[in-house]
């Protein structure tokens, strides 16, 4: 590889020789403590690059779901990070008729060169109730634009973006450990930025609930 560079999302092991172009990857870094759903932006710079809403969960949150490691949409909602106080969710798709996919973005520290080869690697766990409810998908991914991106989507529409990496057609299942979506890219240069989410359209994305005759679901997943 000309250039080896870690977009971790997660957890940057100690024993990885590479420069993370990813600010705050742990979502840890906070202007203030989350007391509401829809607080991304609680995170600087991450922000939300479509009119979804995706949410923020940290330790120092004194709200019932908001809280790691008892954070998220249900009741019974529990992961543990994989590394400092906090992490993000959203949904990667949604049956009813609001917005269906979240993305979030965040700009790079520094933009890609032209040429090189960058490894890129972030880590997502679903968000469920194993009390009563399970739903699973493969459809999550990361996208590069060269400036802040942003657009309104409907329901049922998809982003106007190719990712450059993408999770394999297999269902993101482990509730326990953390799933890793990884892959090389060759920067075209300028990429400047760095979103994550689902980009296939409700038909490409594969999905598994527990009850296909329930209206509406959702599909979670932390980041």
């Amino acid at each position: 590889m000309k250039g080896f560079i870690g977009f971790l999302l997660s957890l940057l092991s100690a024993n990885l020789i590479s420069q993370n172009l990813i600010p705050n990857p742990g979502f840890d870094i906070i202007s203030q403590c989350p007391d509401d759903y829809r607080q991304i932006n609680y995170a600087p710079p991450w922000v939300s690059a479509n009119n979804g809403t995706p949410d923020l969960y940290n330790e120092c949150s004194t709200q019932n779901g908001l809280q790691v490691p008892n954070a998220g949409q249900y009741f019974d909602s529990y992961q543990l990070q994989r590394s400092g106080t906090g992490y993000a969710s959203i949904v990667v798709y949604y049956n009813g008729n609001s917005v269906s996919m979240e993305c979030i973005e965040t700009p790079l520290t520094t933009s890609l060169i032209k040429g090189k080869d960058y490894y890129i690697e972030f880590y997502v766990s679903p968000d469920l109730s194993p009390t009563s409810l399970w739903h699973y998908t493969d459809a999550i991914g990361l996208a590069l634009t060269d400036s802040f991106f942003y657009q309104d989507i409907g329901p049922h529409e998809s982003m106007s973006l190719i990712p450059v990496i993408e999770n394999p057609p297999i269902l993101i299942t482990d509730t326990i450990s953390w799933t890793r979506i990884n892959g090389c890219y060759q920067a075209k240069g300028g990429e400047s930025h760095a979103i994550i989410g689902n980009f296939k359209s409700d038909i490409e994305t594969t999905i598994s609930v527990h009850d296909p005759n329930v209206f509406p679901y959702l599909i979670y997943y932390y980041i």
